[in-house]
């Protein structure tokens, strides 16, 4: 019987998180577009130089808060997030600091520093995901003000409202986490 081969195509967008719930991302040109805008439409800038992002993104005003990379295949989607832009030379992340220590503590025997540092190591996780599901929220506002037209300044409630409000308490909430578990290690060592 002859192998079955089954080609299939995944669609992977680039989206940077800014500040506000805006976004950007790369057009298949390589262009940077934002979005979205007061009248929902998407402004392109003239830069394609991954390195160049971060520079200008803060020159415009805005703060970076993430990187996810989506990808979508049939009904499929997965996400991939990262808090800072993976394509800037800043070494390791924070993260990735506090899984060494817990890996060091481990190898060293050291119970106690090994649990509190896997602790704190899941809540900065824990933390960035729920800053990325905030600011999925906060782009969703966005886009609800520009298709309906509200003027900056104005009030406005939606069903979703609620969502922003639980996304921002579960992110305080890993906030203490962290800091709690701060001070653990800071009291035992």
């Amino acid at each position: 019987m002859p192998a079955r081969v089954a080609v299939s195509v995944t669609n992977t967008t680039e989206l940077y998180h800014l500040s506000g719930g805006l976004r950007a991302a790369t057009t298949a040109s390589g262009h940077l577009v934002l979005f979205p805008t007061n009248e929902n439409k998407r402004i392109g800038l003239a830069i394609t130089d991954k390195r160049q992002y971060l520079s200008v993104l803060s020159g415009l005003g805005l703060e970076f808060v993430g990187y996810e990379r989506v990808s979508r295949n049939g009904g499929l989607r997965h996400s991939w997030w990262e808090l800072f832009d993976p394509n800037q030379p800043h070494g390791f992340h924070i993260i990735d600091i506090w899984k060494q220590i817990t890996f060091s503590a481990k190898k060293d025997g050291n119970v106690e520093a090994e649990t509190v540092a896997r602790s704190i190591n899941f809540a900065l996780r824990s933390l960035g995901l729920r800053l990325r599901d905030l600011s999925n929220q906060y782009h969703f506002q966005n886009i609800y003000a520009a298709v309906n037209r509200i003027k900056a300044g104005t009030r406005f409630m939606n069903v979703q409202t609620f969502d922003t409000y639980m996304n921002l308490h579960s992110m305080l909430v890993e906030m203490c986490s962290a800091r709690d578990h701060l001070g653990v290690l800071y009291r035992a060592f």
